[in-house]
């Protein structure tokens, strides 16, 4: 749809039906096969209202996939903060900072970040 106002040209568009996100090819299929609708919800949920959000599990794979299709399912809109899709031992301390962030940790790191933290 093509609309002008005075000396601006404004279109307004969609992607066809059955691709929604065309220029993302992201298995999509996978997230929905390993959490449940609800949690997916949730999850969509706290990025659109800005939260920390730190995904963890043992898999390396996984947390990013999942970490990159959770972003893309926020489409129009973009994730604009943090985002640390695999992170490192060393920088655990910067799950403190007081501002949203999506970052995702390998499972086995984050006991041991928990035990050198109880100590």
């Amino acid at each position: 749809v093509q609309l002008t106002i005075l000396d601006s040209v404004i279109r307004f568009w969609s992607p066809p039906a059955n691709q929604p996100i065309p220029w993302v090819s992201l298995p999509f299929t996978t997230l929905f096969s390993l959490l449940p609708p609800q949690s997916i919800i949730t999850v969509w949920h706290a990025l659109t209202l800005e939260r920390q959000i730190l995904f963890v599990s043992s898999s390396k794979s996984l947390l990013v996939l999942t970490s990159e299709i959770f972003l893309s399912l926020l489409f129009p809109l973009s994730w604009t903060h943090c985002y640390i899709p695999l992170l490192p031992t060393f920088l655990f301390p910067v799950l403190s900072a007081p501002m949203p962030y999506v970052r995702a940790s390998e499972r086995a790191k984050e006991r041991r970040s928990e035990a050198v933290r109880q100590r």
